[in-house]
């Protein structure tokens, strides 16, 4: 039976490094750090300090956008009121996607391009409630002292919010926005499985096109760390870096509190070769499934290894985030489509789905040709 080939023909980034990718690429591989600076940060009145963090070489200007025309800067800066800043980083990621794999408006059918958005979950800012807040708090009748009463919320409270303050914090409003600037008009969808997110956007998509349903998928995932609330979050539930963020480093002691987006343009392959788009790599296999057993060998790993390649050796090892917590598996995969193929995987358990009881587990694998220099 003839399996549909998925192929990666953009990406784009926004992240702490640079806005470039082969930018990012050579910072990463040198070991430079943060474009941004990784500094420490204190949150007073806290348990203890936030020890570092990078925030995004991202400033919200349209020139982070990468190449727009007048129409499509125009559209974006009307827009900006209503996004995050989350959402900010993830239209900006995929605007320099699509302008990598040659994807412009009109170009191609509208429903036959699609997009599946991942995302970690997006806080309201202090500044979007605190006229609200402000106008609900009372006197105690104790000397000097004030209190937030909820009882006056309603009638009080909730009329000095911004009419449109929600639209800029839900979860499908990156791929809503990045949609509607493109005229998309394929199967759309977000997923909110915070680091889990991107590998099942990836399957989702890859399912999506093998079904001819679309011929070109923009996949991709945004999320920041660096808000306030989710700082405390991290600060009493996490382990976070004294430095640096030293993923498989023996002597790792944390992640790095960070921000950014990332995208990716995947697209059928006769229909990249036909228009003679940049194939950067190909999506080979995958598997993700929910289980109750927090650890469950390697089962997703081998059946999609099984199913679409020769698995030449496998073995586990921490996290990227450089936590002590999370898994993460790599693979040495042996295929008949390149001469010597790489492929890797990251295992993510995370409590942030649907059923708490229940820990999405995600790997997809991406087969990059002997001819990209990706080691």
């Amino acid at each position: 039976m003839h399996r549909c080939r998925v192929v990666i023909t953009g990406m784009g980034i926004v992240s702490p490094l640079s806005l470039s990718i082969a930018e990012f690429r050579e910072r990463l591989y040198s070991g430079s750090a943060a474009g941004g600076g990784v500094r420490p940060f204190l949150l007073d009145g806290v348990a203890g300090p936030v020890d570092v963090f990078a925030p995004a070489l991202f400033s919200g200007d349209i020139d982070d956008f990468g190449s727009r025309d007048v129409a499509q800067k125009k559209a974006i800066k009307k827009a900006l009121k209503l996004m995050s800043r989350e959402i900010q980083m993830a239209v900006a990621a995929s605007c320099r996607a699509l302008d990598a794999a040659e994807v412009q408006i009109g170009r191609f059918p509208s429903e036959r391009v699609g997009i599946s958005f991942g995302s970690d979950y997006i806080l309201t800012t202090v500044e979007d409630v605190l006229d609200g807040m402000r106008a609900c708090i009372r006197p105690t009748g104790r000397t000097d002292e004030e209190r937030f009463d909820f009882s006056l919320w309603a009638d009080h409270g909730k009329t000095k919010m911004p009419p449109l303050w929600q639209l800029k914090y839900l979860p499908n409003m990156p791929a809503s926005h990045i949609a509607i600037l493109n005229d998309f008009h394929g199967p759309s969808n977000s997923i909110t499985l915070r680091e889990a997110s991107i590998g099942a956007c990836i399957g989702e998509s890859v399912e999506i096109i093998a079904a001819n349903r679309a011929d070109i998928m923009l996949v991709g995932t945004t999320g920041s760390r660096l808000h306030p609330f989710k700082m405390i979050h991290a600060l009493e539930h996490e382990e976070l870096a004294k430095s640096e963020c030293r993923p498989f480093d023996r002597d790792r002691d944390g992640t790095v509190l960070g921000e950014g987006a990332g995208a990716l343009v995947l697209e059928e392959y006769e229909h990249a070769v036909r228009r003679d788009a940049p194939i950067l790599a190909e999506v080979v296999c995958g598997s993700y499934l929910t289980s109750r057993v927090r650890i469950v060998a390697g089962r997703p790993w081998r059946r999609c290894c099984e199913t679409f390649c020769g698995v030449e050796k496998w073995r586990r090892n921490k996290s990227a985030t450089s936590t002590l917590m999370a898994s993460v598996a790599r693979f040495r995969i042996s295929s008949k489509r390149w001469e010597s193929p790489t492929c890797s995987g990251t295992h993510r358990l995370t409590s942030g789905s649907r059923f708490p009881s229940r820990r999405p587990r995600v790997f997809s694998a991406i087969s990059v040709p002997a001819a990209v220099p990706w080691n």
